[in-house]
């Protein structure tokens, strides 16, 4: 049981969750993105309508769930994630914590992604997003890390 974020009540705002429990009032008229395809990220699309609309989320611990699947992070998924990003960048990075160093993290985790995009083997579309990342932080390690990878996966497979 992970009871994390609840030390002060049962219920924890946030901006996001995780779609294998969601609840809202139909009378929001909130509606999946349907550019969206396949399985993935339709819970992240859900969350930041409702964050757009001015409503707010929350998560309880009253509510036991036990959820058997880990997630498949495929290529299915990076793309869908890639996309989300793409659908939401005008209002990304998102924080209900105001002192949370966001466009940090958000580059951290841009890092991250296309590091494991293409250790994964997704190769197409990386070196756009490699550039995007290089233009909003140029002088970084994470750069020495990506080249390696990107260059050795030119003598493995056509780009």
């Amino acid at each position: 049981m992970w009871n994390f974020g609840f030390e002060n009540n049962n219920l924890s705002r946030v901006v996001a969750i995780d779609g294998v429990f969601m609840v809202l009032k139909k009378e929001n008229n909130i509606k999946f993105n349907e550019v969206l395809k396949g399985y993935h990220n339709y819970d992240l699309n859900i969350s930041l309508e409702n964050y757009i609309q001015g409503f707010k989320t929350v998560v309880t611990n009253q509510i036991l769930i036990e959820h058997y699947s880990e997630g498949n992070i495929n290529k299915s998924w990076y793309d869908s994630t890639y996309k989300i990003h793409q659908i939401y960048k005008a209002i990304l990075p998102i924080s209900i914590d105001k002192n949370l160093p966001t466009r940090e993290l958000e580059i951290k985790n841009g890092f991250n992604f296309l590091k494991y995009y293409m250790k994964n083997g997704f190769y197409k579309g990386s070196f756009k997003l490699w550039v995007k990342l290089f233009l909003i932080k140029p002088f970084t390690r994470n750069h020495i890390e990506i080249s390696k990878i990107f260059f050795k996966s030119c003598y493995k497979s056509d780009i």
